[in-house]
């Protein structure tokens, strides 16, 4: 995730520029800038991810608030749902039928490509799974906050009806592959350790 989110600082803004040369608005033609879009996405994306790995760098026993951050996550993912919906009702009805079979083709071509790519490279079924999860799942706010910048209202219509699978097929894989992996199908989870040194073990010998 860190790795595709400092790509995606250079990557995105010039494929939304390549992507939208020569296309006109209602106030003209569409002129995304690359600076400005990278500040905004490292603000969004990259300083998140870097305080996270600096807390966890500097007491190893921040993992252990992991189990209520998870569940707080949950909260958040069922929140961002619950307002999707609602925003839904506003959206351009045709617009949103229109979108939902790319929309449904793009999510199952990164599903195919993030399980079977990986594989070809010799990683394990769990990076596989990892990857294809990185795939679907994406984050839907920094399409938003491109379509906002640049874009009018119906711009976002696409990314709200990928949104209607990327979480349910998401689920679906991690639900499926522990099922299989429970089965002894699959490579199972790694197993949790406490990264931090248990009180009166013995000390290594030197």
């Amino acid at each position: 995730t860190a790795t595709a989110t400092l790509v995606t600082l250079f990557t995105l803004p010039l494929w939304v520029r390549y992507s939208l040369a020569g296309a006109e608005g209602p106030a003209g033609d569409i002129v995304v800038p690359i600076g400005a879009t990278a500040l905004q996405l490292a603000g969004l994306t990259v300083v998140p991810v870097v305080i996270g790995m600096a807390v966890r760098g500097r007491w190893p026993s921040a993992l252990k608030l992991e189990k209520w951050l998870s569940r707080f996550g949950a909260i958040v993912i069922i929140a961002v749902m619950t307002w999707d919906s609602s925003q839904r009702s506003q959206l351009p009805l045709e617009e949103l039928q229109r979108s939902l079979a790319p929309a449904l083709w793009l999510a199952c071509v990164a599903l195919v490509l993030g399980l079977t790519v990986p594989r070809l490279f010799g990683l394990s079924t769990r990076d596989s799974v990892t990857i294809a999860v990185e795939l679907v799942v994406k984050n839907m706010l920094l399409g938003i906050v491109l379509a906002r910048q640049s874009l009018e209202f119906n711009a976002m219509v696409p990314m709200v009806a990928f949104s209607i699978f990327e979480t349910p097929l998401g689920v679906a894989l991690l639900v499926g592959w522990r099922l299989l992996a429970g089965w002894g199908w699959l490579e199972g989870p790694a197993p949790r350790t406490d990264p931090s040194p248990h009180k009166g073990a013995p000390e290594p010998p030197l």
